[in-house]
């Protein structure tokens, strides 16, 4: 179960797999169609070797840093981004917003080896990922591939 609280702008997200995802009262899911221009979200600052590797992604989709890379993904469960990157983040950072997108039927995709959101260890090492929809992480999978 996750739960995200937004004070400054009053809004709260919760839920879980098998207990769904509430944006406030109402039931939320990821985007259900196709990937679109609409935003997606990404921690700044880029360097040159991801930056190179982002460039359809940022020629295709407007991206928006929220500040946060938990707000990212969980903006991403909601539906009000089509989905989010960020190389720079630890587990704890996202293990509740991990959950909210789970409930809301996305995808969130580690760029080295998965780690467990389960265990959290006291020293966790940063865990790059990709999330959003499944199109989203259809179309950043190809930008990530070392081949």
């Amino acid at each position: 179960m996750g739960l995200f609280m937004i004070w400054a702008v009053a809004l709260s997200f919760m839920g879980g797999p098998g207990c769904g995802l509430f944006d406030g009262s109402r039931k939320a899911l990821v985007k259900p169609s196709e990937m679109t221009a609409e935003p997606g979200g990404a921690a700044f600052s880029l360097d040159e070797t991801n930056y190179e590797r982002l460039r359809p992604l940022l020629v295709r989709c407007r991206i928006r840093s929220m500040g946060s890379g938990a707000l990212n993904l969980a903006y991403s469960a909601v539906g009000m981004l089509d989905g989010c990157i960020d190389f720079k983040i630890k587990v704890w950072d996202i293990a509740a917003a991990h959950a909210l997108l789970s409930a809301g039927g996305g995808e969130l995709r580690f760029l080295d080896e998965p780690c467990s959101l389960e265990a959290i260890p006291r020293q966790p090492a940063i865990v790059p990922y990709y999330a959003g929809t499944h199109s989203f992480c259809n179309f950043a999978e190809p930008l990530f591939s070392t081949e």
